[in-house]
């Protein structure tokens, strides 16, 4: 009997658990000791051509390495792609506010009550900018080391070996916190989605350590509440 309840309070601890997201909840994490911070935009446009532009941070009170990357995609393939480190840089812990070399390049804010972003970086052959809209609410972790905003409108310009273009499309952010512990504790994990319109649907598989895996699936609807459907352990 002892053995059954504690493997019943080890699943419930252990269960997935997402709460709504605040536009703060996406600000750089100052708290915290020595960590890895990413913010993780996503483009999908129209002329099936997408844009991966990610942020990492490793450090703690906003003093250390400061990395951005771009990847631009035409028909699937990869065109374009560089990383670049920033020896000059800061990062808000009030808001979704960054700045890289004097140049601002997440701005989030407010809008009628959605969250949005406006998103711009250039490199010597690359450049963009994007303006991200919330069509559902997002969704974070218990713990605040996952935040996601799985359906974005997004519209904006780029510009590719001299030739500019504007576009629009479907966005996805998130924002992720490790620490350097994860690598002994986790395994990582694998996710997927999709955007329709106002609709949304995120899976995943949290590989949490090598015996345990959770498995679950959300479903967002701008006008109903989040639906996490849990899928099972392996």
């Amino acid at each position: 009997m002892k053995l059954a309840s504690l493997i019943i309070i080890f699943f419930l601890l252990n269960n997935i658990t997402l709460y709504d997201i605040s536009l703060e909840d996406d600000a750089f994490h100052s708290e915290l000791p020595f960590h890895i911070e990413t913010w993780y935009f996503e483009a999908i446009f129209e002329s099936n051509e997408s844009i991966v532009f990610m942020i990492t941070f490793m450090g703690d009170k906003g003093a250390g390495i400061f990395m951005t990357g771009i990847h631009f995609y035409k028909n699937g393939k990869i065109v374009y792609e560089k990383r670049k480190i920033h020896n000059s840089f800061f990062v808000s812990d009030k808001t979704p506010y960054i700045v890289a070399d004097g140049k601002e390049i997440i701005y989030g804010f407010l809008r009628e009550g959605k969250i949005c972003y406006k998103v711009s970086f250039s490199t010597d052959s690359f450049s963009f900018s994007l303006f991200y809209e919330n069509t559902t609410k997002g969704w974070k972790t218990w713990n605040n080391e996952w935040l996601a905003i799985p359906n974005m409108n997004v519209k904006g310009n780029f510009k590719f070996k001299n030739e500019e273009k504007n576009v629009e499309g479907k966005g996805y952010h998130d924002h992720n916190i490790f620490f350097p512990s994860n690598p002994f504790t986790r395994r990582g994990y694998i996710d997927g989605k999709i955007m329709m319109n106002d609709i949304s649907i995120v899976w995943a598989k949290l590989m949490k350590n090598f015996f345990l895996h959770e498995i679950f699936l959300t479903f967002r609807d701008i006008f109903k509440p989040l639906f996490i459907f849990f899928l099972g352990w392996e």
